[in-house]
């Protein structure tokens, strides 16, 4: 993703939010970016920030406390490695109650 697109997009988050009381607007962006952003994409955001992050909202950038940062991508540990997003539904749930889950994905 290019910067320019990365920083539109981070600012529409805050042009949207800056009506609430700072606190809310603070946390609503960080929990959108969480939320809705891939780890490469958030890796993008916050090594953009502690660059400087020039043209981005000020509510971004106050934000950045509140993003999570994602272990580095690494797509070839993916390929062999199952994490929880090849987990079922029904994985999940089992392994809440203190089941193993199922082998057979």
């Amino acid at each position: 993703m290019e910067s320019r697109d990365m920083i539109r997009m981070a600012n529409q988050i805050a042009d949207f939010f800056k009506g609430y009381d700072r606190q809310s607007a603070l946390t609503e962006i960080a929990d959108h970016i969480n939320r809705f952003w891939e780890p490469r994409m958030r890796i993008a955001l916050i090594s953009f920030i502690e660059k400087g992050g020039e043209g981005l909202h000020p509510l971004v950038l106050e934000a950045r406390q509140l993003y999570r940062r994602p272990k580095e991508f690494r797509p070839h540990e993916r390929d062999t490695k199952p994490g929880p997003a090849d987990s079922t539904a029904k994985d999940m749930a089992k392994a809440a109650a203190g089941y193993a889950p199922s082998e057979d994905h």
